[in-house]
C-alpha cells in the first residue's frame, strides 16, 4: 500500500515546489516544466539525474509525452 506524503493541489508550481521540498537536499535532483504538445496543459518531470537516463526522459516524457505513461493523482 502506498501512503501519501503530501496532498496535491490544483497548482502545478505549488505541487512541484512541495515535492522538491519533501525530497530534501538531493544534489542531482532535476525539475523540468513543459507544455504538453499544442495544448495549454502544463506538466512537470522531477527525477534524480544519477538514477535516470536523461535521453529517455527527454524523448519519452518531454518530446513525446503521449508515449510516456502518465500517472494522475487525485
Amino acid at each position: 500500500m502506498v501512503t501519501a506524503v503530501c496532498e496535491l493541489v490544483s497548482s502545478l508550481d505549488e505541487n512541484t515546489s512541495m515535492i522538491i521540498s519533501k525530497l530534501g537536499e538531493i544534489p542531482d535532483l532535476i525539475h523540468r516544466s513543459f507544455q504538453l504538445g499544442d495544448s495549454s496543459v502544463q506538466a512537470a518531470v522531477i527525477y534524480v539525474e544519477s538514477l535516470a537516463d536523461d535521453s529517455v526522459i527527454n524523448k519519452e516524457a518531454i518530446r513525446d509525452p503521449e508515449l510516456f505513461p502518465l500517472y494522475m493523482f487525485a
